[in-house]
């Protein structure tokens, strides 16, 4: 059936639909820090998550917005043409949302939807003279709860312009007590470095010291820069510079690889910050035994030096650390291919069948970036070229997961794989389709809590069939959990909907408190919680 405007809103039916059986879903898009109405917000109606939209409208200046939709569950989007956020987000370090419940005894005509400005870092970097750094290279790093778990991982780069000026903008505020955070890592070259090696070639070539927001050179003591939505922080530098050395690098690629070589230094929170990269040059003869690339004006301190890159079909990689302290030295990398992993999947029942097509996946423990690779119809996958890592093995596929897990090749602790360069690992995973289900609603009082972080966890933390799952309640209260694996878990809720779910030590003080329920292999329970009081920090 063709569109209908109903109401003011672009309605899409599946079916004949008229004026009976349908709801209103109205409200106002208001500025989360004003409180003042967005004005020519844009708002967007999906039936789910990635799906195409179904109705769409722009709002007055008083941010009103009005949709007539049949029975159902909806997301709703809205915000400006460069930043479009989810209805019940209830901070900015959430990526969680809330479904819109429509139908008889949901009341959806009187929506808040409140959107949150974006905050932005800005500042200028100059040297000992207090003139501006051109070309300083600023690194933006990241601090937030992601999926119930703390990542800190590199999220922007920036070069200052003539000015030393620099800008990271459109940023998520914060506004919870597990809020995002930011750090900064500067590093640079002088201006001059070039020209004194050309006028004095004896001479060790100028270089800047790297620094930490607040102007530390040492990473341990950098400090996070917390911005409210909306806000605009500052933040400066001075470089002071320094003798550097030069890094002389022999490497046996092949010839003909292409790729990048990179010096990194130890950074914030484990990241690594870059001090310089290049293209990688490997034209060296058959006879020849290494190729050589010079970093100068190297600063004082420990760095590693990565080879990434593609030889034919097959990815290569290489890294060795080396000390500098305004000295000339020199390091061998040895280049190896790429780590990969294969692996099988079986159905612990051999009368139960995949859906759909099933992926494996390998999930990286310091960012939280998922790799997934499709499953083959004999049960067999592979991950070719894989960085070195630690990464968790899964199987991503609605309605199964790994009941066991062997690896052979490679350290496997924890449930966790530890790869290096060259490594070759042999996965074998039993597949179960033993999940079941777990719906309900939260209560604040007498009232159920929309918005609010349903959480669910392994009973026995040494279980590692079971994950850590958090739901954030709909507009109703209701939080849905399917295809769980069986088994014995803990369940509670909070109003934090970014608590740090996955971590066992922010998991602790909740424990007394928390039901300890089962799910039944391809059962269905229904549970009602209550809002746990927040813990003092």
């Amino acid at each position: 059936m063709k569109p209908r405007i109903l109401a003011g809103s672009l309605l899409l039916c599946a079916f004949s639909c008229n004026a009976a059986d349908l709801y209103r879903v109205a409200g106002n898009v208001t500025n989360a820090q004003t409180g003042s109405p967005l004005p020519r917000a844009e708002v967007y109606v999906y039936r789910s998550v990635g799906a195409k939209p179904l109705a769409t409208l722009t709002t007055g200046e008083n941010g009103h917005f009005s949709f007539d939709l049949p029975e159902g569950s909806y997301v709703l989007r809205a915000g400006t043409r460069t930043t479009s956020q989810t209805y019940g987000r209830r901070d900015p370090a959430s990526d969680l949302g809330s479904a819109v419940i429509v139908g008889p005894g949901h009341d959806a005509s009187n929506l808040t939807f409140q959107w949150f400005p974006t905050a932005a870092i800005s500042g200028r970097v100059l040297d000992n003279n207090g003139e501006p750094v051109e070309g300083a290279l600023v690194q933006l790093v990241r601090s937030a709860v992601v999926s119930g778990k703390r990542n800190t991982a590199t999220m922007r780069w920036e070069r200052t312009s003539d000015l030393g000026e620099y800008r990271f903008g459109w940023l998520p505020g914060s506004v919870g007590p597990n809020g995002i955070s930011y750090y900064l890592a500067v590093t640079g070259t002088p201006w001059y470095a070039g020209t004194l090696q050309l006028t004095q070639p004896e001479s060790r070539p100028p270089a800047f010291i790297p620094v930490y927001y607040p102007n530390t050179p040492d990473a341990a003591r950098a400090a996070a820069i917390t911005v409210k939505p909306g806000d605009e922080a500052h933040a400066d530098f001075s470089l002071a510079p320094t003798l550097g050395g030069t890094v002389t690098v022999k490497h046996n690629t092949p010839a003909g690889t292409q790729g990048t070589i990179g010096l990194v230094h130890e950074g914030i929170a484990g990241n690594e910050s870059l001090q310089e990269n290049q293209g990688l040059y490997s034209f060296s003869l058959p006879e020849q035994k290494n190729s050589e690339q010079k970093f100068s004006g190297v600063p004082p301190g420990r760095y590693t030096v990565e080879i990434t890159g593609r030889s034919g079909t097959i990815d290569v990689a290489g890294r060795a650390s080396v000390d500098v302290n305004g000295n000339d030295v020199t390091v061998e990398i040895a280049v190896r291919p790429e780590a990969s992993v294969t692996g099988t999947v079986t159905l612990k029942d051999p009368a139960a069948k995949f859906k759909g097509t099933p992926v494996a996946a390998l999930v990286r423990q310091d960012n939280g970036a998922v790799i997934g690779a499709n499953i083959h119809p004999d049960g067999t996958f592979s991950f070719p070229g894989l960085s070195a890592g630690k990464y968790k093995p899964a199987i991503r596929t609605s309605g199964i997961f790994a009941d066991r897990i062997e690896v052979t090749g490679v350290p496997f602790r924890n449930g966790i794989i530890e790869l290096t360069e060259g490594d070759t690992a042999k996965i074998s995973m039993v597949a179960s389709t033993e999940t079941g289900n777990l719906s309900g609603l939260v209560m604040q009082g007498d009232k159920p809590a929309p918005a609010v972080l349903a959480v669910l966890a392994p009973a026995d933390p040494a279980d590692l069939r079971l994950s850590h799952y958090g739901y954030q309640t709909e507009s109703d209260g209701s939080f849905d959990f399917r295809n769980l694996p069986a088994g014995r878990y803990i369940f509670f809720a909070v109003e934090d909907t970014s608590f740090e779910y996955s971590d066992p030590a922010a998991l602790r003080p909740w424990l007394p408190e928390a039901k300890t329920i089962t799910i039944e292999p391809h059962g269905a329970i229904t549970e009602r919680l209550t809002i746990l009081p927040a813990k003092p920090r």
